[in-house]
C-alpha cells in the first residue's frame, strides 16, 4: 500500500482496493448510484475538499491512521476544503514521516529545503529525503544524489551521488539520467544509452554493487530492497528484518519473511513429505484424487 499508484484507500471505511480493480468496478455495467458508492461499505463517495471528506479524514486521523494524516496534511498544504496553512501541513507531514510514510518524508524534506512552514535546514531536508529514497521513491533518490553532488547538508561525494542517481535512473527518472550524463562528462566516462537501462545501473542495497551480467538483482518480498546475491542477503538480514516486517504488514499477500526455517518448520515439512510416500492400503481411497480404491487405481498400475 506504499505505492499509491497501485492501491486506492476508501476514506469512508478505511479499506483498500487495487487501482485496476477500482477502475473495473467503476467501468462495469452498474447503476450510477452504485458506481458513486464505496464497494465495501456502500457509503457515497465524498468529493475532494468537501465538508464530508474533511470530516472523514479528521475522524481517521484521530485514530492515528497514517494515510489519513498524510491526506489531511495535503489538504492544508493545498488549501482545499480547509484554510491554507503551511505550518499545519508540516506538522501533519512530520507526524506521519516519523512513522515511516515515504511520501510524507519526501514532502517534509522539500519543506525543509525551501523553508516553507518550518525553519529552513539543509541537514533535515537531506535526512527526510534520504529516508524517502530508501523505500524506492525515484524523485527522492534523485534529490539525495543532488545533495551528495553539491555537498548540501552532507559531505560532498560524487561516488554516492552516482549511486543514488543510478537507482533513480533505473525507474526512468529523467533528471537523474541527465545528471548521470553530466557526471560522466566530469569524470571522463563514456556515456551510452545502456548505462541507465541495463543491469549495471541496478545496485545492491547492501554493497552497492551492480547485478551480474544478464541477471537482475534478487528483490526482497517486502519490495523495499534488492541484493546482488544470497551472501549479501544473509549478511543484511538482521539489520533489515525490522523494516522488512513493517513493510510486509503494509503490503497485501506478500508472503512470509525470509528467515531461516526453524526446527519445528523443518519437522513439519519432513512429516508432510513422509506422508506423501506412506504406503497405502488396498481398500483405502487412492491418494491421487480419484474416487476409486487404491488397489483398482494406482495400485493396479504397479502390478
Amino acid at each position: 500500500m506504499l505505492d499509491t499508484a497501485k492501491f486506492r484507500i476508501h476514506i469512508c471505511c478505511g479499506k483498500v482496493m487495487h487501482t485496476k480493480c477500482a477502475k473495473d468496478f467503476h467501468g462495469s455495467k452498474l447503476s450510477l448510484e452504485t458506481k458513486n458508492s464505496c464497494p465495501w461499505c456502500r457509503a457515497k463517495v465524498a468529493t475532494k475538499g468537501t465538508k464530508e471528506e474533511i470530516r472523514r479524514l479528521r475522524k481517521w486521523s484521530q485514530k492515528n491512521k497514517r494515510w489519513a494524516q498524510f491526506m489531511l496534511g495535503n489538504r492544508y498544504d493545498e488549501g482545499v476544503g480547509v484554510p491554507q496553512d503551511d505550518k499545519r501541513a508540516c506538522m501533519l507531514y512530520k507526524l506521519v514521516a516519523d512513522q515511516g510514510h515515504h511520501l510524507a518524508q519526501y514532502n517534509l524534506g522539500n519543506r525543509y529545503k525551501d523553508g516553507r512552514g518550518v525553519i529552513q535546514s539543509d541537514t533535515l531536508a537531506f535526512k527526510y529525503l534520504k529516508l524517502s529514497a530508501e523505500t524506492g521513491d525515484a524523485e527522492a533518490q534523485c534529490n539525495v544524489g543532488t545533495y551528495y553532488a553539491k555537498g548540501t547538508g552532507v559531505e560532498q561525494s560524487y561516488t554516492k551521488a552516482r549511486v543514488w542517481w543510478a537507482k533513480a535512473a533505473t525507474q526512468e527518472q529523467e533528471t537523474a539520467i541527465e545528471n548521470l550524463k553530466k557526471l560522466d562528462e566530469i569524470e571522463g566516462i563514456k556515456t551510452t544509452s545502456s548505462n541507465f537501462t541495463d543491469n549495471s545501473s541496478v545496485l545492491c542495497s547492501k554493497c552497492n554493487k551492480p547485478a551480474q551480467t544478464n541477471r537482475t538483482l534478487r528483490k526482497c518480498k517486502c519490495k523495499g530492497v534488492q541484493y546482488c546475491n544470497n551472501t549479501c542477503y544473509r549478511a543484511h538480514w538482521k539489520e533489515h528484518k525490522a523494516e522488512h516486517n513493517r513493510l510486509v504488514e503494509l503490503l497485501p499477500s506478500t508472503g512470509e519473511t525470509k528467515e531461516e526455517p526453524t526446527e519445528d518448520k523443518k519437522k513439519s515439512t519432513d512429516e508432510k513429505n513422509n506422508s506423501k510416500t506412506k504406503k497405502q492400503k488396498p481398500n483405502d481411497r487412492c491418494a491421487c484424487g480419484s474416487k476409486k480404491k487404491y488397489k483398482k487405481c494406482c495400485g493396479s498400475k504397479k502390478r
